[in-house]
């Protein structure tokens, strides 16, 4: 399976635009800043893969298990190189600055799968308090032993219990046909193993919106465990 990271080439020139508008932004050259933004702007369009600009990725509840203070603190050194010169970047500040919304930007697209992932199981470690062995019957093992790579694939993106995934992307992470995916999802979906929305899909099944459930959760562990 490909990793969803997006690759270097592709955010370090788009995040140090970013950085270089910011900091000419503080330094009140905004003809220069606009320039910079048109030229980032034009890289974006042209290296940014799609999941940059619609990650697939949509989080229609939230937990307490989401975010842990290493998180938080994650952000704290980019963030205050941000924040701490910001009031004298005019002066010998303004590397410092730059470095830190450059960082930040990059730490955002670099990373943001990466916590939808752990997001996603510690979701997963919770759902297993609320569901027991009696719900992996021999009908629902056996259609995810059928479709394992599909299920494993949106456990491994994070896409369980309230974290969605769209088809295109789960079917760009299986390198499998948008399709035949979605029949696939069918039948997880009929055994309670996947949950599907068509929300603001309309025609387009690449747009529908997976989620591993908590049964499914429960079906993958007990499938992992034979």
């Amino acid at each position: 399976m490909r990793s969803s990271l997006f690759p270097a080439r592709a955010t370090v020139p788009f995040s140090f635009g970013i950085g270089a508008v910011f900091t000419l932004i503080h330094m009140e050259m905004f003809l220069a800043a606009l320039v910079v933004f048109i030229v980032a702007a034009g890289i974006a369009l042209v290296a940014l893969p799609r999941d940059a600009w619609s990650p697939g990725l949509d989080m229609k509840t939230t937990a307490d298990t989401d975010f842990t203070r290493r998180d938080h603190l994650r952000l704290l050194v980019p963030g205050a190189l941000v924040f701490i010169p910001g009031t004298w970047v005019g002066g010998a500040g303004w590397p410092l600055y730059f470095l830190g919304v450059s960082g930040l930007m990059m730490l955002s697209f670099r990373a943001a799968n990466r916590r939808t992932a752990a997001m996603g199981r510690r979701r997963a470690q919770k759902v297993l308090e609320s569901t027991s062995l009696a719900d992996a019957t021999l009908p629902r093992l056996t259609t995810a032993d059928e479709h394992r790579d599909v299920i494993r694939a949106l456990a491994d993106m994070g896409a369980v219990d309230g974290i969605r995934a769209r088809t295109w992307l789960l079917a760009k992470e299986l390198g499998r046909d948008v399709g035949k995916l979605r029949a696939e999802v069918g039948d997880l979906e009929r055994d309670g193993l996947v949950s599907v929305s068509t929300v603001d899909a309309g025609a387009d099944i690449s747009r529908h919106l997976v989620e591993l459930t908590p049964v499914g959760v429960r079906v993958l562990t007990e499938l992992s465990r034979r």
